[in-house]
């Protein structure tokens, strides 16, 4: 009996609850004992850790979404940690699902789970990526928000028509943030990271209305997409030397997009990548004064 609890609690961080200790033939008395003794450390009504165990900051969120039941899983932002998109653990628990949970510091959101949106992360039941990016969507500020869906899709956690079927699904009532989740969908198709690492330096820093990955249309009858945009002023932001740029073809292809884009009245700035390790107020400065010095147009479309 004791050695499977043990086991048991060793898949879950080193947590078990009263429940699983009743299941496995364990009373109440003997668990008080132990905790008398020291061998057990109480996490919230319901729920202990072996002390035994090593110290982990997983074992809270572990012990409040075991309490929580079944259907239960860890959502909102304590689920991006899970899926290591946020570096901290945040201060607040969010589970998704199952039973009221008497643990201090829990949220418990009372919508439920569609068993495709529940799957698990090691032994951590968690919202599958596509839900917990619905959820955050209108709790981050944008620039968070950016950088947690690119790096979601960049590390293969999902792909922009998997949130898009997901946002579809999701009811209006729980739609905060949405619109703005799908015009970050589009910033996910961004080539590479020093590309999101120039958008996320302009949406600091830059001139305000940065558009990533603007498709252009252009008079030679292709379709371009430059770095980053300002559409309405028709200014383009290039970074060079960290994609292709490389065979005969691909400086042709290059020097036809440029054409286009001057013949389309846009101006285009080209940076590198150590202009943006190590210039990156002289870009900035740039950026800025292109910014000036361009005329809004009535719309910053890609054609006349």
């Amino acid at each position: 009996m004791v050695k499977g609890l043990e086991k048991l609690a060793a898949r879950q961080f080193g947590v078990f609850t009263v429940e699983q200790a009743i299941e496995r033939g364990i009373s109440l008395r003997t668990l008080s004992h132990w905790a008398n003794q020291g061998r057990l450390d109480r996490l919230a009504i319901g729920a202990y850790r072996f002390v035994a165990a090593p110290e982990h900051a997983a074992q809270r969120v572990m012990a409040a979404v075991l309490l929580g039941g079944d259907t239960a899983a860890v959502s909102h932002r304590c689920a991006l940690w899970v899926y290591e998109l946020l570096e901290d653990r945040p201060p607040v628990i969010d589970v998704t699902g199952g039973r009221r949970i008497g643990m201090r510091g829990v949220v418990v959101h009372r919508s439920r789970l569609a068993e495709t949106e529940r799957t698990h992360v090691g032994p951590m039941p968690v919202t599958r990526v596509e839900r917990t990016l619905v959820d955050v969507a209108g709790r981050l500020s944008e620039r968070s928000l950016f950088w947690v869906v690119s790096e979601a899709v960049r590390r293969g956690l999902t792909r922009p028509a998997r949130v898009q079927a997901q946002m579809d699904a999701t009811p209006a009532r729980r739609a905060a943030g949405v619109g703005r989740l799908r015009g970050i969908l589009r910033d996910a198709r961004i080539q590479g990271p020093k590309e999101r690492e120039l958008v996320l330096l302009l949406r600091r820093s830059g001139p305000p209305g940065v558009v990533p990955q603007y498709e252009i249309n252009g008079l030679s009858g292709r379709t371009w997409f430059v770095d980053a945009a300002y559409p309405l002023r028709r200014l383009a932001i290039e970074l060079d030397g960290s994609r292709w740029h490389g065979s005969v073809d691909d400086h042709q292809r290059e020097m036809w997009k440029v054409n286009d884009l001057v013949l389309l009245g846009w101006t285009a700035l080209h940076f590198s990548p150590h202009d943006l390790d190590r210039r990156r107020n002289a870009l900035l400065r740039q950026v800025h004064a292109a910014d000036a010095a361009a005329a809004p147009t009535q719309a910053g479309l890609g054609t006349p």
